[in-house]
């Protein structure tokens, strides 16, 4: 099965780099990032550029677009 990383209500904006790259080694198909106006790359050491990252404005939004994929 396909698989999504959701990151919703970070408190620190750096971790979202670690994560997308955590992502990126578990085989996740997508990044999905839910309420952050501005993404903040570090510590993805370059593997932002070989996952797709989607950005929603709330949770609903995410949820609504999963749920169209099944």
């Amino acid at each position: 099965p396909e698989g999504y990383l959701i990151i919703t209500n970070i408190s620190k904006n750096h971790n979202i780099g670690n994560m997308i790259r955590s992502a990126c080694a578990f085989g996740m198909k997508e990044v999905i990032v839910v309420g952050q106006p501005k993404l903040f790359l570090q510590g993805s050491h370059g593997t932002a550029h070989h996952i797709k990252i989607r950005k929603f404005a709330s949770l609903e939004e995410a949820k609504e677009w999963l749920h169209e994929r099944g």
